[in-house]
Order: structure tokens, then sequence, then C-alpha cells
């Protein structure tokens, strides 16, 4: 069993990726690019699943919206036809930056 730190450090990387995905990019050109769509998606669902493998009390210490979070992974793996890259270019605007604060000062 990976420790609590090893999921908080591979969100962290995952983040990281996509950082390196949008970097000079906006919204228009990642609704047209399907690389960096599977590229942060991917990294997106991984975040997911590393939140699912945090205890209760870790989430609990850590102020985020782990049901979102969590529940991202599970609409990407289980309905990808229907996200909306709206939504995933909002979350990497709005939500990534919040979660790396959080996870940086965990």
């Amino acid at each position: 069993m990976k420790s609590e730190k090893f999921h908080i450090d591979f969100m962290l990387d995952s983040i990281r990726k996509i950082e390196d995905s949008v970097s000079g990019i906006d919204k228009e050109l990642f609704k047209n690019n399907q690389e960096k769509q599977s590229t942060i998606i991917l990294q997106l669902m991984l975040i997911g699943e590393s939140a699912k493998k945090l205890s209760e009390e870790t989430r609990k210490k850590i102020d985020l919206p782990w049901k979102q979070i969590i529940g991202f992974r599970d609409m990407a793996i289980h309905d990808y036809i229907n996200l909306n890259l709206d939504n995933v270019w909002n979350t990497v605007e709005n939500d990534i930056p919040i979660l790396k604060k959080e996870l940086l000062n965990s």
C-alpha cells in the first residue's frame, strides 16, 4: 500500500504535467487539439484516482472538494464521450491552482 505522501506527490506531479501541457495555449487551441485534451484529461483522471487512495482522515485535513475530484475520474472513465471540454478547461484554469496550493500546504 502506497503512503499518503506518495499519493499527494503523485497528484502534484500530475498538476505539473497539466501545467506543462497548457503552457502557451488558450481554450480554443485546447478544444481543437486532441493530443492536449487526452494528456490533460488523463492527468485529471490520475489525480482523481490518487484522491480515492487517500484516507478519509487526510482528505478531512485538506480543504478540497474531494467528491468532485473523484467524481471527475469516475465520469472520465465511465462516460468519457460526454465530457464537456469547456468544463475541463475551466477546471484547469480555476481549480488546478487551488488544488496545487492546498496540496503543497498539506
